[in-house]
Order: C-alpha cells, then structure tokens, then sequence
C-alpha cells in the first residue's frame, strides 16, 4: 500500500540507523553519509533510490521508508534499519 509509505528526505534521514546485525548508517546533515565505512555524498532521489557519490564511484540505493524503519536493498538482500536513540 503506497499510501502508507512516507516521504523520504534528508531531514527525515539524518542520524544514526542500524540493522539488527550491528551495522550502523550515519546519515549527517552536511550531506555525508558513513556507509559501509566509507564516506559518502549522498541525496534522495524522487525514483525511491538514496544516491550516494563517493571517490570510488556512485550507488543508487533502492530504499523504502515506512512507520519510521528504512529499508535499503543491497546486493539483492533488504536490510531493515532502525533509528538509534
């Protein structure tokens, strides 16, 4: 039901999600991210994908955004994030 899925925005991302593995995403409000220990540029596309640049190249990131949990696709596997406190 895509009336239940929110709109995702950078303010709506910036903070700190993880998985239920450990694995944590820092999404800063200057437009960086910390994924995969990397850092990233990154911007939400209106095609539900978050696009990250980066100096090794560019990801497109399928995501959905739903009562609060981010869902990413990678590598054909979704992964559920939660929002630390």
């Amino acid at each position: 039901n895509s009336l239940a899925a929110n709109k995702l925005t950078s303010a709506l991302l910036a903070g700190t999600w993880q998985n239920v593995h450990g694995t944590k995403l820092t999404f800063r409000k200057d437009g960086t991210v910390i994924y995969h220990g990397k850092k990233y540029y990154y911007a939400v596309s209106s095609g539900d994908y978050i696009q990250l640049k980066g100096k090794r190249g560019d990801l497109a990131i399928p995501y959905r955004y739903v009562s609060g949990k981010l869902t990413l696709t990678e590598n054909g596997d979704s992964t559920v994030y939660r929002r630390k406190r």
